[in-house]
């Protein structure tokens, strides 16, 4: 027996024997997905940074923002008008408000506790309500006198602009209103 084939290791005639290798095309797709695969993770990381970047620079220019607007709301509070403080001067804090907007190319808007515009860049707003906060970002600047931003979608800024709002602390430190001021320089 040990000299005797059996018939499943014979050669076939005309069949020759093909050894299974990877061929050209195989190695080219699995390249390609891990091309793909790579650069993917490149662009998602990439991503990820850009996003984290963005959120931190748009923290840090609102909070740039923020303290330009305690600027003016301590020239407000303190500058003398020529009986009073600014805020209650309204002839004289709307000019001045109107000086500072071209100047810095910024909206401001100085409000009092009830939310009536005592000054705007755009003058016709005075004397009417401030409603432009979607988030109600000027009742809590107004009740806990911290600093918050929003959007405002106006008929002045139909397109939105950011803005912060801080309080107007007169010179006892007491909540007299607020300050907005875009984040953005407008057009």
């Amino acid at each position: 027996q040990a000299g005797l084939l059996l018939n499943n290791d014979m050669p076939k005639a005309g069949v020759r024997k093909i050894k299974r290798t990877p061929t050209l095309f195989m190695v080219i797709i699995v390249g390609l997905i891990l091309l793909i695969l790579a650069v993917s993770a490149k662009y998602l990381t990439a991503k990820k940074i850009m996003l984290s970047y963005n959120n931190l620079a748009t923290r840090q220019a609102a909070q740039s923002t923020a303290e330009q607007a305690k600027i003016i709301a301590t020239t407000i509070t303190t500058q003398p008008s020529i009986t009073s403080p600014l805020y209650l001067a309204p002839a004289q804090l709307e000019a001045h408000i109107i000086l500072l907007s071209k100047q810095l190319e910024r909206d401001i808007v100085i409000i009092d506790t009830e939310r009536t515009i005592l000054a705007d860049t755009v003058p016709a707003n005075v004397g009417s309500k401030y409603t432009e906060d979607d988030n109600k970002a000027i009742d809590q600047t107004l009740q806990q006198g911290r600093f918050g931003t929003f959007v405002e979608n106006s008929r002045d800024y139909p397109k939105g602009l950011a803005e912060v709002v801080i309080p107007l602390l007169d010179t006892k430190n007491q909540t007299v209103g607020a300050v907005i001021l875009s984040l953005n320089h407008t057009q």
